[in-house]
Parts: C-alpha cells; sequence; structure tokens
C-alpha cells in the first residue's frame, strides 16, 4: 500500500500533468530547446545526437495537447517506423505517472488521443507523405529532417504541412542534426531564415547535462577525431560537406599540411587558375 507521502507526491505530478506542465521530466538543456521559440512561427533547431531532443520533443507535444483542447498536434519524422520508434520508445516513461484516461492510443497507431486534443505521427519521405493531409494543426514537429531528401523535405513543408497551419495561425518547428547533404533544403532556406527571425538554435554534445566526459570521447573515437566530418556534423551540429560526396574535400589543416621532400630528378607542371572576379587565384604544383 502506497504511503500518504507517495500519495501526495502522485497526487502533485497528477496535477501538474493536467496543467500540462512536465518540465519536472526534462533536463536543463531539453527544457531550453522546449521553451525557446515558443513565440515565432517557426523554429529550427540544430543539434547534436543522443541528447534526447525527441523524448522533449514528445513532452513539448503533449503538454501543447493538454493545455489547448480540441487541437492537432502532429510529430513527423523522415519514415513510419522511426517516427513510430520515438513515440514507441518514449511516451511509456513519459506517461508512467499521468492520471489514468488522460493519455490514450486509438484505434489508429498513429493516433493517440490527450485530453481533448489529437497528437498524430507521421512520416515527411514522399511515399508516405501525403497521408498526412487534412486537418488544421495547431503545432508540427519534424524531427530529423535532414535525413530526408531535400525535395521531398520542400514539398512536405510546402504542399502538406505548412497549409495546415493558415487557419490556426499554429507554429512549426524543425529539430535535426545537420543533413550530409550541404545544399539540402534546411540548410539553404530554413535556417538563413530563422536565423534572420531570431528563431535559429543550435546545441552541441557539450550543452547536454546528461552526457559526461567519458561518453564524448568515445564518440569522438568512434567518428574518427576530432576534425572528421562525422563529428562536427552530428555532435556540434555544424554544416559540414560529406567528404565523400565531393571530388576535393574541404580544406583540413591537419589533413592537408605536411612536409614533403622534393625529388632531385622529375618533371614539372605548373597550372595557375586567375579565377575570375569571384573566385580566388589558384597554383597547382604537378611532378612526376
Amino acid at each position: 500500500m502506497a504511503s500518504s507521502v507517495e500519495r501526495t507526491e502522485l497526487d502533485l505530478r497528477h496535477e501538474m500533468w493536467r496543467r500540462g506542465n512536465l518540465s519536472y521530466k526534462l533536463d536543463s538543456l531539453q527544457l531550453k530547446i522546449k521553451d525557446q521559440g515558443q513565440n515565432a512561427k517557426e523554429t529550427c533547431v540544430l543539434s547534436s545526437r543522443q541528447i534526447g531532443k525527441s523524448y522533449g520533443a514528445l513532452v513539448e507535444g503533449i503538454e501543447f495537447c493538454i493545455k489547448n483542447p480540441r487541437t492537432i498536434v502532429r510529430v513527423v519524422a523522415p519514415t513510419l517506423k522511426q517516427v513510430m520508434d520515438i513515440v514507441e520508445d518514449n511516451m511509456m516513461p513519459i506517461c508512467e505517472d499521468a492520471p489514468e484516461g488522460l493519455v490514450s492510443r486509438l484505434g489508429s497507431r498513429y493516433r493517440w488521443q490527450i485530453g481533448r486534443s489529437s497528437l498524430r505521427l507521421g512520416a515527411m519521405e514522399r511515399q508516405y507523405v501525403d497521408s498526412n493531409r487534412g486537418g488544421n494543426a495547431s503545432l508540427i514537429i519534424l524531427e530529423e529532417g535532414g535525413f530526408v531528401n531535400s525535395e521531398d523535405y520542400r514539398h512536405g513543408l510546402e504542399s502538406i504541412f505548412g497549409p495546415q497551419l493558415l487557419r490556426s495561425s499554429g507554429r512549426i518547428k524543425h529539430i535535426t542534426s545537420p543533413s550530409e547533404d550541404e545544399a539540402h533544403f534546411i540548410h539553404t532556406e530554413i535556417v538563413p531564415k530563422c536565423e534572420l527571425n531570431g528563431s535559429l538554435f543550435r546545441y552541441t554534445v557539450y550543452d547536454s547535462p546528461s552526457i559526461n566526459q567519458d561518453q564524448i570521447a568515445q564518440a569522438i573515437a568512434l567518428c574518427g577525431g576530432e576534425n572528421s566530418p562525422a563529428w562536427r556534423r552530428e555532435y556540434l551540429a555544424i554544416i559540414e560537406r560529406n567528404a565523400e560526396a565531393v571530388v576535393i574535400p574541404k580544406f583540413n589543416k591537419d589533413s592537408h599540411v605536411t612536409t614533403y621532400d622534393m625529388p632531385t630528378h622529375c618533371h614539372w607542371v605548373i597550372g595557375w587558375d586567375f579565377g575570375g572576379s569571384q573566385d580566388f587565384n589558384a597554383v597547382v604544383f604537378i611532378y612526376y
């Protein structure tokens, strides 16, 4: 039998649930990600992997449902499997102390009833995205959009999700690690627009209070070092060119500058690109 102290604590948590205040479930960084940009119509969060952004985003969606009855909140990931994994992994620990009947799954695998509102799951990839049509959503959270084809993302945002916010005057939130595609729609369109509006936020693995230095060192090693594109992109949230997709990689002093003994006998070829008015001049020395 639960003690009076335990019942009092549970009653307090139930009251916080009914008010739509689940802040006690988040660490300081997750709280910051949830709360920043609340007044902006469009927010972009570029963030490190493994800092709990999916958990925090789901808490934000649940809170919104409770505080805003008779609304639709959408949580969208690249594929249906990914969005199901996000929700299945996080919904149970979030809702373990929720009042009975406040959170329930509807007949569809992709819909939850939260209070008097609806939390709906969806996918951004072109073969799935049209199933998200309809409804006037008030909050749309787009998860890991950097891992969706750039044109698919543009299509989903402009043709499917954007129009759902028209009548509700709702808001949209992009939460993702940077894409391997340097020219991705998020990088070229969403990031500059949100930066101009003061609604762009960037968080690295070092910002997370729940990841320690040993874990960070392990991540650096797995990525191939602190200068590797994977480390900079996945954990420092830097938009980084994929070196495997380019003929000439981005200059890296540590990798590309070295001491070299020239041979005493060789044939030299020198090439000079004047660059024109836009580019730098370049001189290339080649020998064989």
